[in-house]
């Protein structure tokens, strides 16, 4: 019996259905009396066991009934939770051939899915995961998708801009909470994108159709033609694998070749691998923050020691190429790779700014990688010194930092089109900024190199 201080999540309140309880650490999917015939039926009919069985949904244990009526059944914790406007271009198609695969399995067994929201899939150990289970409400012949608008809006309108438009169209999602906009998309769209039946049909259609229903007075329900079951599945199975198909943007990054370019040396290379390792295993982490993970050299050698790894970085193709090749099953299981300005790092959005969280409280740890970075903050975007500090020591209780030195030819690269006005930069600099936050320091020299890696820990609470 569940009877401490539950409380309702600001990210979970639209179905009147239902929603998820956090009791502690743990959480727990609420059932309401108005949801549990639905409930019962995804559960009875075989759908649910099938579907975590496949992989395909988050795991949940048996539902207990309340002394309020409602019912609570425990669910798998994610290990960490992050949002479309932050994630791969890679990872946003899956979502959205996983949304569609799901409902195309619910069909079978006489349901459908109520909504389309991204923030109803999450990466979860290794692969892409559906963790709304109280989505799922039976089918009747020939009603229309519920969730189309929003799976237009929330997954096909955003890929179709990335991959036929600009790639930067994804952190507009952070504007648009419930999904961008039809007439938005359609006017963004090149004009190319009208020879594309997927693109005609969904988004351009759609958004005549939607502007002509906001333009006339008559406020009476339009007539909507059924669709059979079987046509509906066609243009599932039509979408899915139109979607399957999208490529990621293929343009370079600023830094997406960087290990093809570096200023490193293949012994110095190798011997700033040997030193990350060693003192991975030596602190131990179980969560691991790596900024500025470009293509998650480093992040996979924490991955060997700890049990998640944030891998966060501002390069979209960076972020792309990570995603791509751990889903090709290089070490990706305990890795999660984001999309993350830390000049502007996602804020909480949306109810009481509390719907979708900060990146900064999602991603605290015991460990905080800043390799190759800090001088992009500092010299590549007027970082005081001490406000690096202040950010690694806002997450993890230990730092690891890579110094580049200004005669290092990245930092060269940084200074060649302005004037140096950064004299603090320095190697006592940063080891006094970052003595403001953390007690002790370990210096390890990276062989045949001017750079050093530095480890902070005792921080100054």
């Amino acid at each position: 019996m569940i009877n401490s201080k539950c409380r309702p999540e600001c990210f979970s309140y639209r179905d009147p259905a239902g929603g998820a309880i956090r009791v502690g650490d743990a959480f727990f999917r609420r059932i309401t009396a108005s949801g549990w015939e639905d409930w019962r039926r995804f559960n009875d009919s075989g759908l649910a066991k099938d579907l975590v069985a496949d992989g395909w949904l988050l795991p949940f244990g048996d539902a207990e009934k309340q002394p309020s009526g409602e019912w609570l059944a425990p669910v798998e914790t994610l290990d960490f939770v992050s949002y479309s406007y932050e994630w791969a271009f890679g990872q946003l198609r899956d979502a959205a051939v996983l949304t569609l695969e799901l409902l195309l399995r619910a069909l079978e067994y006489g349901m459908t899915l109520k909504d389309a929201s991204s923030c109803n899939v999450q990466r979860h150990r290794g692969r892409m995961i559906f963790m709304d289970h109280g989505s799922f409400t039976l089918y009747r012949e020939g009603e229309v998708w519920a969730g189309y608008r929003q799976f237009v809006s929330h997954f096909l309108g955003p890929l179709l801009l990335m991959a036929r438009g600009d790639r930067r169209h994804q952190l507009q999602l952070r504007n648009f909470p419930d999904g961008l906009p039809l007439d938005y998309v359609a006017g963004a769209l090149p004009q190319r994108c009208l020879l594309s039946l997927p693109a005609l049909v969904h988004i351009y259609g759609h958004a005549w159709f939607q502007k002509r229903l906001q333009d006339t007075a008559d406020l009476r329900q339009p007539e909507i033609r059924p669709l059979p079951k079987k046509r509906f599945q066609i243009l599932l199975l039509s979408l899915r694998d139109f979607l399957a198909g999208l490529k990621s943007p293929s343009e370079s990054g600023e830094w997406s070749d960087y290990y093809e370019h570096t200023s490193y040396s293949e012994t110095s290379f190798l011997d700033k691998q040997r030193i990350v390792r060693e003192l991975c295993r030596e602190v131990a982490p179980h969560r691991v923050v790596d900024l500025g993970a470009n293509t998650g050299v480093f992040s996979r050698i924490a991955a060997e020691t700890a049990e998640v790894v944030i891998a966060a970085d501002v390069d979209f193709p960076a972020v792309d190429r990570l995603y791509g090749q751990l889903q090709q099953g290089a070490g990706g299981e305990r890795i999660y790779p984001l999309q993350q300005d830390l000049c502007c790092p996602s804020p909480g959005l949306g109810v009481l700014n509390r719907e979708r969280l900060p990146f900064l409280e999602r991603a605290r740890g015991d460990l905080v990688l800043g390799l190759a970075l800090i001088h992009h903050l500092a010299i590549g975007n007027n970082w005081p010194l001490p406000l690096v500090g202040a950010l690694f020591a806002e997450l993890a209780p230990v730092a690891l930092v890579e110094f580049v030195p200004k005669a290092d030819r990245q930092v060269k690269r940084l200074l060649r089109t302005r004037r140096d006005i950064f004299p603090e930069y320095g190697r006592d600099g940063v080891l006094a900024a970052f003595g403001r936050y953390y007690r002790r320091v370990k210096t390890f020299p990276i062989a045949g190199s001017e750079r050093e890696l530095f480890l902070f820990d005792g921080r100054i609470e």
